[in-house]
Parts: C-alpha cells; sequence; structure tokens
C-alpha cells in the first residue's frame, strides 16, 4: 500500500500583487492556488539547488559533486553550465 504524501500545514503571508499573480497562474494552470504555490516552491527549490552547484563548481568543486548538490545527473547539470 502506498503511502500519501504527508502534508503540513504552513502560512505565509504575501504581497497583493504576487498573490493576485498566483492565481492568475492558477486560473490559466487550472489548478487550485494551493497546488499552484507549491509547484512554484518545488521549482524555486530546484532552482535554487542548481545556482548554488553551479557556484561551488566555478569555485572549485568537482562536476560530480556540483551535480550531486543539485540532485541531478550528470548530464543535465552539465546542460545547465
Amino acid at each position: 500500500m502506498l503511502k500519501a504524501k504527508e502534508m503540513i500545514r504552513t502560512n505565509v503571508l504575501l504581497d497583493r500583487k504576487v498573490l493576485n499573480e498566483i492565481d492568475e497562474l492558477a486560473k490559466d494552470m487550472a489548478e487550485d492556488r494551493s497546488t499552484v504555490i507549491r509547484q512554484l516552491i518545488r521549482k524555486a527549490i530546484s532552482e535554487e539547488k542548481i545556482e548554488a552547484a553551479i557556484r561551488k563548481f566555478r569555485s572549485g568543486a568537482s562536476f560530480r559533486k556540483a551535480a550531486e548538490m543539485a540532485a541531478l545527473d550528470l548530464l543535465a547539470q552539465w546542460s545547465k553550465i
């Protein structure tokens, strides 16, 4: 039997303009606001990991270590650099 992902409720304060943009995305994607926010957060985390890995690589970390930091396979990492 598969376990459902555990979801933890949290609160965040957002600027009205940002919230309106999220609502527009949700409408365009035919998703609810919470789903869109989760997707945006996942994407931002992934991009931040990649940025950090690239900085480490440029400052001397091995290519393999940078790929591990970004949680990417080597080919995917190479295409980012």
